[in-house]
C-alpha cells in the first residue's frame, strides 16, 4: 500500500481527486448563497432583511425568507380619495397641489382636483405659450428679438395667446410742396386749390388732397404687417413698402414655410403622390391637422382660405369698405364672386341741400346721382360744380363718391356766401328760397321732377330711377 501512494501515476490521481472536491464544495457554498438572497427590480436583499414598497392605494412590508422567497403583508394609505398619485413621479400629491411635468418637450401645468372618479391629476398647457423653445406660464412677460433683430416686449396670456409689443420709429413722410394762399407749388407744376380738390384720394378714412404723402400699415392675407409710404397723384393712390412689421401671433407654419393663423385652412400634396389632397387646419400655436379630402374646393388667395364647394361668403375691400362682393365656390373648383357694393349717403352741403335718385337695389345694377344745391344767397366753394349738375357713385367708382373734402371724405359741395351780385351757374343749381326747412311739398316736389327729367333727358334713367332723398344741410 504504502508503495502505491509512492507510485507516480497513482499520486497524479489523488491530487486530481482532491482538487475536483474542493472546487465542488466552493461551488455549493457560493449556490447556496446566492439562493439565500431575494432580488426585486435589480435590488438584492439578504435573508431577513426587510423593505417597503408603495403600491398606489397600499403599503407593502416585505421581507426577505429563506429559500429566496419574498413575503409581503400590507396595509392601506391614506385613502385615494383625497390625495391624487402621480404616476411619473410614483409620488402622492395633496389637493391643490400644483406641479409642472415635461411630456414631448413640451412643460404641462399639472395640478390635483377632484373629479368624476375622485382625485385625479390634471395637465394643461392652455396658460402656457411656447416661443423659441421656452414655455413662459401665462402672466410672465420676457423680452425676445425677431427674426429680423427688433427687440420686442412680449407677454403670456390665457389660451396660449402671445402678444408683443416694440416701440416703432416711423419715418417722417418726405415731401417738398410749399403752399401759397392762391395756388400750390409742385416742381414743375402749379395747382390751383379747385384742382387740387378734385383730383383728391380716398384713405379709407379720411380723403386727402393730390400731392398729399402720408404712411400707413397694410395687412395681407397670412397676417403679415407691411409700413408703407403712399402719394396722392391725381386722385391715384400709389404706395411703396418701406418696412415689414413684426406681429407674433398664434399660429402654425406650413411646409411651403407660410404663416398661418389660428383657425386658417390650407391644402397640402403629398410630393411623390400629387393626387392626393389634404385640407389642413391650424387649431393652436404650432399644431395642426390634416384630413385628405375627394370634396371640390376651392383656394381663396384673398383671405387666404380654403373653401368646399357651395360656400359662401363675402369679400370686402381693404380701403374701399362699401366694395362688398358675395362669393361662392363652385363645383368646377372656381370662385363667382358677384358685386353687392352699396353707396353710401353723401350729406347735405352746408347752406344748402341735396336730392338723390336711386337705379336699383345694390350690387353692379345700383347707381345713385345726387345734386348738391346752394341757398339762394349762396354759392359753390368751388367753380368746377358750375358746370358739375350731379355725381355719380356706383360700381364704375368703386362705390364711392368722387370729389371730397378733407375731413369730409362724402361731401360733394359745399355752398358759401355769395361775394358778387351775380349768380354763377345754372338756375337749377340754387334753391328758390334762403330757408330750405321752409319750402313747402309742392316745392320740394318740383324740384325732385326737374331733377328726374334731367335725367332722363341723358338716358341715365328709366321708371325705375326713384328720388330717395332730398336733405336740407347746416345754415352757418
Amino acid at each position: 500500500m504504502r508503495a502505491a501512494m509512492h507510485h507516480p501515476v497513482l499520486g497524479r490521481i489523488g491530487f486530481v481527486l482532491a482538487w475536483l472536491t474542493v472546487f465542488n464544495t466552493r461551488a455549493q457554498e457560493f449556490s447556496s448563497s446566492r439562493e439565500q438572497r431575494c432580488h426585486y427590480r435589480d435590488t438584492s436583499y439578504g435573508i431577513g432583511q426587510r423593505f417597503v414598497l408603495n403600491r398606489e392605494s397600499k403599503v407593502f412590508q416585505c421581507t426577505c425568507a429563506v429559500g429566496a422567497q419574498i413575503r409581503c403583508t400590507w396595509s392601506p394609505t391614506t385613502s385615494p380619495s383625497t390625495k391624487c398619485y402621480d404616476r411619473v413621479t410614483r409620488t402622492w400629491k395633496p389637493p391643490g397641489s400644483s406641479w409642472e411635468r415635461i411630456r414631448n418637450g413640451r412643460t404641462l401645468d399639472c395640478s390635483c382636483i377632484r373629479g368624476s372618479s375622485g382625485m385625479q391629476v390634471s395637465c394643461s398647457d392652455e396658460n402656457r405659450c411656447h416661443h423659441k423653445g421656452i414655455s413662459h406660464r401665462a402672466g410672465t412677460q420676457f423680452e425676445t428679438t425677431s427674426d429680423s433683430g427688433r427687440h420686442m416686449n412680449c407677454e403670456c396670456l390665457q389660451g396660449k395667446k402671445l402678444t408683443c409689443t416694440y416701440r416703432e420709429t416711423v419715418p417722417a413722410p418726405a415731401t417738398n410742396s410749399p403752399r401759397r394762399e392762391d395756388y400750390v407749388l409742385r416742381e414743375p407744376q402749379v395747382l390751383h386749390p379747385q384742382i387740387w380738390t378734385l383730383q383728391a384720394c380716398r384713405t379709407g378714412e379720411k380723403v386727402v388732397t393730390n400731392g398729399a404723402v402720408w404712411n400707413q400699415t397694410n395687412t395681407d392675407a397670412f397676417g403679415v404687417k407691411m409700413l408703407e409710404e403712399c402719394t396722392c397723384e391725381n386722385a391715384i393712390v400709389k404706395c411703396k413698402r418701406l418696412r415689414v412689421v413684426d406681429r407674433i401671433e398664434p399660429h402654425c407654419t406650413s411646409l411651403d414655410g407660410r404663416l398661418r393663423l389660428v383657425g386658417k385652412r390650407w391644402i397640402r400634396r403629398r410630393e411623390r403622390y400629387p393626387h392626393q389632397e389634404y385640407i389642413c387646419e391650424c387649431y393652436a400655436h404650432e399644431k395642426s391637422r390634416c384630413r385628405r379630402t375627394r370634396v371640390p374646393y376651392c383656394l381663396d388667395d384673398v383671405a387666404g382660405e380654403v373653401r368646399t364647394a357651395g360656400d359662401q361668403w363675402k369679400r370686402v375691400h381693404e380701403t374701399v369698405e362699401n366694395l362688398v362682393f358675395q362669393c361662392t365656390c363652385n363645383d368646377d373648383r372656381s370662385i363667382t364672386c358677384k358685386d353687392i357694393g352699396k353707396c353710401s349717403e353723401p350729406p347735405s352741403p352746408v347752406n344748402g341741400a341735396i336730392l338723390c335718385a336711386n337705379i336699383g337695389i345694390a350690387g353692379g345694377d345700383h347707381v345713385v346721382y345726387c345734386k348738391p344745391m346752394c341757398l339762394a344767397d349762396y354759392e359753390f366753394i368751388n367753380p368746377e360744380r358750375y358746370f358739375r349738375i350731379w355725381e355719380a357713385c356706383g360700381p364704375m367708382n368703386l362705390h364711392r363718391w368722387s370729389g371730397g373734402f378733407l375731413g369730409d371724405p362724402d361731401a360733394i359741395a359745399r355752398c358759401k356766401a355769395r361775394s358778387t351780385g351775380n349768380r354763377r351757374g345754372h338756375s337749377n343749381l340754387y334753391l328758390p328760397t334762403n330757408d330750405c326747412s321752409g319750402m313747402s311739398n309742392l316745392e320740394i316736389e318740383q324740384q325732385k321732377d326737374l331733377f328726374l327729367r334731367q335725367l332722363q333727358f341723358r338716358n341715365l334713367c328709366s321708371r325705375k330711377c326713384q328720388i330717395t332723398v332730398f336733405k336740407c344741410g347746416a345754415v352757418e
